[in-house]
């Protein structure tokens, strides 16, 4: 995890020149805040091992839902967009699945 910190890191201190990468920094800070970056990865890795495009988008659901739901459980809040965070690398994994 300490590595890829420090290459978002680096993409943040790169992005100085234009407008759009401004727009990059931005984004890249935002996933750098609040474990973001678990939730993309995490289901990523989730979604290639299901093995098929359906089953990677069902299963980045489901750990999406469960995640959340255990966040609730803890009487923390119901975060959209970690949720979305987390199906939405579950989508990448799909997308991957697809392409192959």
């Amino acid at each position: 995890m300490k590595k890829i910190l420090r290459f978002l890191n680096y993409l943040a201190n790169e992005c100085n020149e234009a407008c759009f990468n401004c727009r990059v920094k931005q984004i890249i800070n935002f996933i750098k805040t609040s474990n973001h970056y678990k939730h993309l990865i995490g289901c990523f890795v989730v979604g290639i091992l299901a093995c098929a495009p359906w089953t990677a988008l069902y299963s980045a659901i489901v750990a999406a839902t469960g995640l959340e739901m255990k966040d609730k459980m803890y009487s923390n809040f119901y975060d959209w967009t970690d949720w979305s965070l987390t199906v939405g690398g579950g989508a990448f994994a799909a997308l991957i699945w697809l392409i192959v």
